[in-house]
């Protein structure tokens, strides 16, 4: 609940303040990949019961997981190319190392 709400602040002030500071744009992607990490964990998951014997592709939620992956992996994209034209690489890459790393962990 508290990734949604700070995703929402920082789209807010992104796109409607257009506060195009490094670190918003950053921690942007940085959730998203958070997302990205939780929803491939439950797909994987889900496939790897389904190949065990225990059919997963039934439940709804399978489908729910496939659709936000690939979404927050989209955005996540879309996020990224845009502070890639908006700063050197010598900046983006490193931030978004450190921002991913600690976002996966935090989000198991």
């Amino acid at each position: 609940f508290i990734e949604i709400v700070l995703f929402c602040v920082l789209l807010f002030l992104y796109k409607r303040r257009n506060v195009k500071n490094i670190i918003v744009v950053m921690l942007l992607v940085a959730l998203l990949a958070s997302l990205t990490v939780i929803s491939v964990k439950a797909v994987s998951g889900m496939i790897s019961e389904s190949v065990k014997g225990s059919l997963q592709l039934v439940y709804p939620i399978f489908y729910v997981m496939l659709i936000v992956m690939v979404a927050s992996c989209t955005f996540q994209i879309k996020f990224l190319n845009q502070a890639m034209k908006m700063f050197d690489a010598t900046e983006v890459v490193p931030i978004n190392f450190v921002f991913f790393t600690a976002s996966a962990i935090v989000a198991g």
